[in-house]
């Protein structure tokens, strides 16, 4: 669907890939007669359009007062004991809340860790009481910092990889996610020193 408008130009709505595009339409014309869509087509397509480049790009998924946003993992060679996984959960309740795990079919398990630096070296150590989230804000698990662990990924992680899991909070229902393997994003978000899924 096409719409003729903005002075002879419209957005083409999005093919396949959920790409957008402006393309000169200009009056079609059809058994000549000129053929245009009405004012109400023309603002369906406009709402649409910038609504379109949202969904395409959201990574969002959400269960009750819980949102986790942008789950990702590092890549995982064959033979890996662990990858570091991050993502951000906002808890729009009133309640506080605690991630406290999961699961997944590409690890024996999801766990919450936590990286520090105690005299200049770098010390790793499992949170089995989890992480908290507090009621109306966010908690970000990040490269250097808490963050997730998949323990024993099968049978390696691959860039472009995507794979479903499970997380656990204390109060909240469990959500299910989508992870997206992605390579080394230390300049943008940490040092990338977390054990396993290192680049090769």
């Amino acid at each position: 669907m096409r719409c003729d408008f903005l002075h002879g130009k419209a957005l083409a709505m999005p093919d396949r890939h959920g790409r957008l595009g402006i393309v000169d339409v200009g009056p079609r014309r059809t058994g000549g007669n000129t053929f245009r869509f009405g004012p109400a087509v023309q603002l369906a397509c406009v709402f649409t359009a910038a609504l379109l480049p949202t969904a395409a790009s959201a990574h969002d998924f959400s269960s009750g007062d819980i949102k986790v946003s942008h789950p990702w993992s590092r890549i995982a060679p064959a033979g890996s004991q662990a990858a570091g996984a991050y993502l951000s959960v906002t808890n729009s309740g009133n309640e506080p809340d605690r991630l406290i795990g999961g699961s997944t079919p590409a690890a024996q398990a999801i766990e919450v860790h936590q990286m520090t630096i105690d005299d200049g070296v770098e010390r790793m150590r499992p949170r089995p009481e989890g992480m908290d989230i507090p009621a109306g804000g966010t908690t970000e698990f990040a490269p250097g910092g808490v963050h997730l662990m998949l323990i024993n990924p099968n049978p390696r992680l691959i860039e472009g990889d995507r794979f479903k899991a499970t997380l656990r909070f204390a109060r909240a229902a469990d959500v299910e996610v989508e992870f997206v393997v992605q390579r080394d994003a230390s300049r943008e978000t940490g040092n990338g020193t977390e054990h396993g899924g290192q680049d090769r």
